[in-house]
């Protein structure tokens, strides 16, 4: 570039020109992180666990990625519902989809290792339920507001879920009156991620969904 050129002007405009093509560049991909984190908000939920319910599977404060909408359920599958009592206040429950619509459950009491314990049955056949924490005792039953007798069948109603907590003998779930069956309309979503706690995917995740700015997830599961 000779002297006529520099007093011309002309290497600032090729200098602004690479510039402007780099701004370009980095707000497409801008637009493109903003795109795609109002697709995964809007189809994800970022929930936390408040409780002991479902350990040892999921602990006390630890996050999870919530498929919401459609999501289709399967019997194993971990869901957080919400609940509304008579006094108006919901509240969310994370447990496990143990039975479906018109599947049928059934309690019996077994003797095992001089000890009595509760399985659960589902169409006849008898639940392994490796992922609970303890078997269930008998002791649970005599819980007031516990609904659900031993050696009885219950159908599931149509379209509904029957769910439990994999911490069996410390969980509020469908054996209770005012828990009950998981309908259509009270279904928040599966879960699809069990988040690491301290892990960088956790700090990720809480990030994108905005827990820092609220200082908590914007959904409990109990």
């Amino acid at each position: 570039m000779d002297l006529s050129e520099k007093l011309l002007g002309r290497g600032n405009e090729t200098q602004s020109s690479v510039w402007g093509m780099i701004l370009n560049v980095l707000l497409a991909l801008i637009l493109l992180v903003l795109i795609g984190v109002l697709c995964l908000t809007s189809m994800f939920a970022l929930c936390r666990v408040n409780g002991t319910s479902m350990s040892d599977t999921l602990s006390n404060g630890q996050y999870v990625l919530v498929e919401r909408g459609n999501a289709v359920i399967s019997r194993g599958d971990i869901i957080i519902f919400a609940k509304t009592d008579s006094s108006g206040k919901t509240t969310q429950y994370i447990k496990r989809a143990v039975a479906l619509g018109g599947d049928v459950v059934r309690f019996i009491p077994e003797n095992e290792d001089g000890k009595r314990v509760v399985y659960l049955y589902v169409n006849g056949e008898k639940q392994a339920d490796e992922y609970i924490r303890e078997k269930m005792e008998t002791s649970y039953w005599s819980r007031v507001g516990v609904r659900i007798p031993f050696e009885e069948d219950y159908k599931v109603p149509d379209g509904c879920i029957f769910a439990l907590g994999d911490n069996r003998n410390n969980s509020k779930d469908s054996r209770y009156g005012d828990i009950g069956d998981v309908t259509a309309d009270e279904l928040v979503g599966r879960v699809d991620v069990l988040l690491e706690k301290d892990s960088f995917f956790e700090w990720l995740c809480k990030l994108v969904f905005g827990a820092y700015l609220r200082g908590s997830a914007p959904d409990d599961g109990r």
